[in-house]
């Protein structure tokens, strides 16, 4: 502590670790040395809490399972079915591409928001097999899709 006070008093610039000094050595009041000490406590929880968020390493996110792949092995489709589905799913823009296999007319749904039936017969024809052969009735006609509502507006 000596050496140290001697380099700060040799020092030129210090004129604020002098004071502090002179106010740890010159009054010995408790409440100066808490107070010294908490905030000496508070620098390093913040040096620390800094360190610890340069040096935290990322935990990625497990990729979630792609079920409509996994429907499709379990059914044992072809991959040109495999093809085709995801195909629809990725123009239909669906959120869980699997659903379209549950029903014939969410099938129908999902390729309806995709195609039309002029724009490729040939899918609709390859679509309309896969229903009867996993549902065992035909592709259903879906409802047409109808834009979102907007926001009346006021008069």
């Amino acid at each position: 502590m000596i050496l140290l006070a001697d380099a700060i008093d040799n020092a030129t610039g210090y004129e604020a670790l002098r004071a502090f000094r002179d106010a740890l050595t010159a009054t010995h009041d408790p409440r100066t040395i808490v107070l010294s000490l908490l905030g000496l406590a508070a620098f390093i929880l913040l040096l620390g809490l800094v360190a610890r968020h340069y040096t935290r390493e990322t935990v990625a996110t497990p990729a979630s399972p792609d079920y409509l792949t996994l429907a499709v092995d379990l059914l044992g489709l072809s991959e040109q079915t495999r093809r085709d589905l995801r195909l629809i799913a990725q123009r239909a823009k669906l959120e869980q591409p699997a659903a379209m296999l549950l029903s014939p007319a969410n099938l129908a749904s999902a390729a309806a928001r995709a195609f039309r039936p002029h724009d490729n017969p040939g899918l609709f024809e390859r679509l309309e097999q896969l229903s009867r052969r996993l549902f065992g009735q035909p592709l259903p006609v879906p409802p047409p899709i109808t834009p979102e509502p907007t926001q009346p507006t006021a008069p």
